[in-house]
């Protein structure tokens, strides 16, 4: 496993710009809703968050489990941190977006062996799918708390 990056160059290279540049959001924003896939999205999508999972729960778990089976557990870490600050703020136990980043990690992973490309799409339909992606998976999530 090669070492890690510092995260002010993990970011860099993600954002192309450094850490904390007026700039950042906007980049962020741009490179995880233009992306060319939906697992691309998320290598976009919070860089300082990426980072920490990538490194410290990713590459780890890779080493010893099937890398789809680590990347679906780095989602179900992610949300469940999610949820405990959640629980940390409100004082009410859910484990939703547990479930939602477990729905979307399958969706990543689907995505990959059917080899699903958005490249030709201009950004705003990609934007848009995106959306609609995160927020269908957002809504099964719901729909199985009800069940």
């Amino acid at each position: 496993m090669s070492k890690a990056r510092s995260l002010s160059d993990y970011v860099k290279s993600i954002n192309k710009v450094p850490l904390g540049h007026p700039k950042s959001l906007r980049n962020m924003l741009r490179n995880a809703l233009g992306a060319n896939s939906f697992s691309s999205f998320w290598r976009y999508w919070n860089p300082i968050w990426s980072y920490y999972l990538r490194y410290f729960v990713y590459r780890p778990l890779r080493t010893i489990i099937p890398e789809k089976v680590a990347l679906v557990a780095t989602f179900l870490v992610s949300g469940g941190i999610h949820d405990l600050a959640v629980y940390l703020i409100t004082g009410q136990r859910s484990f939703i977006i547990t479930v939602w980043f477990g729905i979307m990690a399958c969706v990543v992973v689907l995505e990959s062996y059917a080899n699903i490309s958005l490249r030709k799409l201009p950004f705003l339909l990609k934007a848009l799918l995106y959306l609609v992606v995160i927020s269908v998976c957002y809504l099964l999530a719901k729909l199985l708390f009800t069940l």
